[in-house]
């Protein structure tokens, strides 16, 4: 008698469950869009032009208040550091302008936050550097960042992504170099 029973009604409910499970094939999460961060060298320094998914952005900062001076401004600051590859000089940041609005991509519309910065080399002229960056993925692990570069002569390319390492817990700098 110390067997537990399952009636047939429940044992009948479980099978239409467990075959409409069967049927309905594997799960997929609902994508979100990666960031996308493109620099432009200049005389002093690089441009920057940051597109974050707000969602993604929201999770890490309050999103309300969207200026040059507010904190998602000071956010980005503190998250974006060049450092020159031959001394380790760190570079100036000024997050010059934030505005809203919308990215178009393969699954759908999503709300951008856009970021103009601007990094500004220690000696006045832009050199090779290392672009540390760790806004949103250092808290949203999934979170990934693809960085481009245009180079002097107008020439694009991909410099590489941007990404959380579950392994050691750490975000690897993108080398920029021209």
């Amino acid at each position: 008698m110390g067997r537990s029973m399952i009636s047939k009604r429940n044992l009948g409910a479980l099978a239409v469950m467990m075959a409409g499970l069967a049927a309905s094939g594997p799960a997929a999460a609902h994508p979100v869009p990666d960031s996308q961060f493109d620099l432009t060298v200049t005389a002093d320094g690089v441009d920057g032009v940051l597109s974050i998914p707000l969602s993604e952005l929201a999770l890490v900062v309050d999103v309300r208040d969207i200026g040059a001076t507010s904190p998602v401004a000071d956010y980005l600051a503190a998250h974006i550091v060049a450092t020159s590859v031959d001394d380790g000089a760190v570079w100036g940041l000024a997050v010059t302008a934030l505005e809203l609005g919308e990215g178009q991509y393969d699954h759908g519309r999503y709300d951008l936050l856009t970021a103009h910065v601007h990094l500004t080399a220690p000696e006045g002229t832009a050199e090779p550097f290392d672009l540390g960056y760790t806004a949103v993925v250092e808290r949203v692990v999934t979170h990934h960042v693809n960085v481009t570069l245009t180079t002097p002569d107008g020439a694009a390319a991909p410099l590489g992504e941007v990404e959380y390492a579950p392994k050691d817990g750490t975000v690897t700098p993108i080398p920029v170099r021209w």
